[in-house]
């Protein structure tokens, strides 16, 4: 076994103890590893809290490097799933209860320019593809292109490509519009 790979072909060592002399630097290295540039995710920390599981069961588990990983990843997944946006709604614009969108009136009189701008925005988005709509949409609400795709299903590509149709419509829609 080459130094520093984390590999499960040893047999189980007899005790916790053993186990964690044996596995455990190169399991906070693993750790770090796939940890870091998660946001917010204490790696660190994360594998203290697996590996004190494991120490509470380590007589019942066969292959405690396989355990560590599975239950580490899980964790990091969770974390990941949990910390993505979510996509807010779109400030101003309600649905009435026919499924038919309206822009809401401003509730200070200093808003008004505002509240014109959106609506045309919001008349210029009303003659756009559904498909340009929603990428525009989920991009205003903060996603990013890849973040699009797997909600989709489609590449990250696809979904930049139709972003720029998008743009590239509005734009001729502004110019259209004055």
């Amino acid at each position: 076994m080459s130094k520093g790979r984390i590999s499960s072909s040893r047999p189980k060592p007899a005790t916790w103890d053993l186990f964690y002399e044996r596995s455990g630097r190169r399991l906070y290295g693993w750790a770090k590893k796939v940890g870091t540039g998660v946001q917010d995710f204490d790696y660190s920390g994360e594998m203290n809290l697996t590996l004190a599981k494991l120490a509470l069961e380590y007589s019942e588990v066969d292959n405690p490097v396989g355990w560590v990983l599975r239950v580490f990843t899980n964790q990091l997944k969770d974390h990941i799933r949990k910390n993505e946006r979510t996509v807010s709604t779109v400030p101003l614009l309600r649905m009435n209860g026919e499924g038919e969108y309206y822009v809401k009136e401003p509730s200070r009189p200093d808003h008004e320019d505002e509240v014109l701008v959106f609506r045309g925005f919001v008349e210029m988005l009303t003659q756009l593809t559904p498909e340009h709509q929603e990428v525009l949409l989920l991009t205003y609400a903060g996603l990013k292109p890849a973040q699009i795709a797997r909600m989709s299903g489609e590449t990250s590509g696809a979904v930049r490509i139709r972003l720029n149709r998008a743009r590239a419509q509005c734009r001729i829609r502004t110019q259209e519009m004055g």
